[in-house]
């Protein structure tokens, strides 16, 4: 496990992320793993760069990329390691949300050799590899950033994030490679495995996973 996050923790993530008021201005990456190795006796790594670190000498494998990131370059950087060699087996879950909807997507980064291949999210949602970036910028209080974003959205997030991760990794298959949320009105709905939902979503022919499916 290596984690990448280039951010200090401010004022602002306490409210919405496992950290306290002592940790304030150390690295999000360091803090978090070292708490893990500490109180889980694991052996994880922790760097704190921004995600184009990814793919070079520091790490030159993954089974799986997960993309908590708040920003259109960093998500898309992700996705342009999609066909590097070393990459060919790798999934890539993506987590992104809004104030109280959000998505889960579970796709394949490696190149398309394999038998089937499920689509990321820059592929469902092609506007996010067009889009401009945001604004981005940290809440400078706790009152603000708990304005911005409803209480509790990023545990859902992570709640069924985690649940994909479980299912994938102890049933003989899944259904569906993702889910649709809305804390607002208490929705989730799966993304189903299914060329012809992808190809409505995308706005496009998925005929290469057509053909695959069959």
């Amino acid at each position: 496990m290596t984690a990448f996050d280039p951010d200090e923790i401010s004022e602002s993530n306490i409210v919405r992320q496992r950290f306290y008021p002592a940790e304030i201005g150390q690295n999000k990456a360091v803090t978090a793993i070292q708490r893990m190795n500490v109180y889980l006796g694991t052996d994880w790594d922790a760097h704190p760069d921004r995600v184009e670190q990814i793919g070079n000498s520091i790490v030159t494998h993954y089974d799986l990329v997960i993309g908590c990131v708040d920003s259109v370059s960093a998500r898309n950087t992700i996705a342009g390691h999609r066909d590097k060699a070393s990459w060919r087996t790798t999934l890539y879950l993506d987590l992104g949300n809004g104030s109280h909807t959000g998505q889960v997507v579970l796709g394949h980064l490696g190149i398309r050799d394999q038998p089937f291949v499920l689509p990321i999210v820059q592929d469902l949602f092609p506007e996010i590899a067009d889009a401009e970036e945001e604004d981005d910028a940290p809440s400078c209080s706790a009152a603000e950033s708990l304005m911005r974003q409803n209480f509790g959205v990023n545990r859902t997030m992570a709640t069924m994030a985690a649940n994909l991760l479980w299912n994938l990794l102890t049933t003989p298959g899944i259904d569906h490679h993702g889910y649709f949320i809305d804390t607002r009105t208490g929705q989730i709905n799966p993304l189903r495995i299914d060329p012809a939902l992808w190809a409505s979503l995308a706005g496009r022919s998925f005929d290469d996973w057509l053909v695959k499916a069959a």
